[in-house]
């Protein structure tokens, strides 16, 4: 336990030995967590509160959090390492893979407050504000230090990553930082690309 909480802060100094260390567990945990964010995120922005009840989204959200997880981490991984190429990393695919997964870490703190949160606010967490339902004073401040707890594990996540690619690339953080950038561009291109394909689609097919 005392090597993952040094590896929070000194990631390139554990990351090898931590990496060896029930890596089939530690990546099925932290994919899952993944995944698991990121349906709970989707179905709060999409109101999901209005058609089905807090359980129903929660076990979703946990039964298709490791292949949802495992999809991302993949697609993600492969922008990264397209991307790296450009700046000379010499990480495989793999490689890339397991140290975006290792540096999922901080996201248990994030799955953490989500079921707090789900168990103190229910439905609200999934209805749009302000029409949805009214929150009290205390429930305010509740969603405040829950969303700011977010964002530490968001951003305390994306360090590490960018700690970690730099290492296995062997580059530099300066490059493993326009690693990150070109591969967010490519990222956003894919998904406007794909957005349009859907709507030209859906387009074509009720003209």
């Amino acid at each position: 336990m005392k090597k993952w909480v040094l590896f929070l802060f000194h990631p390139q100094k554990h990351y090898l030995e931590l990496s060896k260390q029930r890596p089939f567990f530690m990546k099925t945990l932290l994919l899952s967590a993944l995944g698991f964010l990121l349906l709970l995120n989707f179905a709060q922005f999409f109101s999901w509160g209005k058609k089905g009840s807090t359980l129903f989204i929660f076990i979703i959200s946990l039964v298709f959090s490791l292949i949802w997880g495992y999809l991302v981490a993949n697609l993600l991984t492969g922008f990264v390492w397209i991307s790296g190429k450009w700046v000379k990393g010499k990480a495989s695919f793999s490689s890339i893979r397991s140290a975006f997964i290792y540096s999922c870490l901080p996201l248990l703190l994030n799955v953490l407050c989500w079921i707090g949160a789900l168990f103190l606010f229910g439905r609200k967490l999934f209805l749009s504000m302000p029409g949805g339902s009214l929150l009290t004073i205390p429930e305010i401040y509740g969603v405040f230090l829950f969303t700011l707890l977010q964002v530490v594990g968001i951003i305390w996540s994306l360090i590490l990553f960018l700690s970690l690619l730099g290492f296995v690339q062997k580059i530099e953080l300066g490059k493993a930082m326009l690693n990150l950038i070109i591969a967010g561009l490519l990222l956003f291109v894919f998904s406007f690309f794909i957005a349009l394909m859907t709507i030209l689609s859906l387009f074509w097919f009720f003209s």
